[in-house]
């Protein structure tokens, strides 16, 4: 299903996804034709009450159909399975929509929040981004993991130590943190390899100065 759609996940991205998430798929003739996935995100509860009492969140992804069986409803159904399961569990659906998917979602009471672009880097050129003064740049290493974690909770209000953890073990090579003059963790990315390309993300920084200098990194870390 994903080569067919051109998506980049592999074989290690199902098997998280499917060991941590709640999944539905459609058979004929023992081979799968459709699928749908929800991914829970629980809202962080170490954080202050405006943020942590808001309702979790959960990720409808992998939202797939062969071509021969697109545009005849069976996609819609499996999203109207997910969505009550993300309703009897008290949280809010979200997803992300390609142009050929928005149409589909908009009737379903999904709304837009924000546009998402995707780009593809062939070949990293030109000199590395300043780091900012005062800030050091260095390798991910497994005792960071910690401090990722609590930094990550604090800007996503999400807990993700389970995605992080993956990632930080899935390609550690691309994995950067930047850390200002006492110690503190001010940014960090981590990434893993695709079917077809690897992806750098998340990305969380203090400012865009250290962002850019962390996605640099990474970039020339693959």
């Amino acid at each position: 299903l994903s080569q067919s759609a051109h998506w980049n996940q592999n074989r290690d991205d199902w098997r998280w996804m499917l060991r941590h998430g709640r999944s539905r798929a459609l058979r004929l003739h023992d081979q799968v034709v459709a699928s749908t996935l929800v991914l829970p995100w629980p809202a962080a509860a170490a954080l202050s009450k405006p943020v942590a009492t808001q309702p979790s969140l959960a990720w409808i992804s992998m939202v797939l159909v062969t071509r021969e069986l697109r545009r005849g409803g069976v996609g819609t159904a499996l999203l109207k399975m997910c969505i009550a399961d993300v309703q009897s569990q008290g949280a809010v659906a979200g997803l992300d929509a390609t142009e050929q998917g928005r149409p589909i979602y908009l009737p379903l009471g999904f709304r837009d929040l924000y546009r998402i672009s995707r780009w593809h880097l062939d070949k990293v050129s030109g000199e590395a981004v300043a780091v900012p003064q005062g800030i050091h740049l260095r390798h991910f290493v497994p005792s960071d993991m910690a401090d990722i974690e609590d930094y990550d909770q604090k800007h996503s209000a999400m807990e993700r130590s389970a995605l992080l953890a993956h990632l930080g073990a899935r390609l550690p090579s691309i994995g950067w943190v930047a850390e200002d003059r006492t110690g503190r963790l001010v940014g960090y990315v981590l990434g893993r390899e695709g079917r077809t390309a690897s992806s750098i993300g998340p990305l969380i920084a203090d400012s865009e100065e250290i962002g850019l200098a962390l996605l640099c990194r990474a970039a020339k870390s693959v």
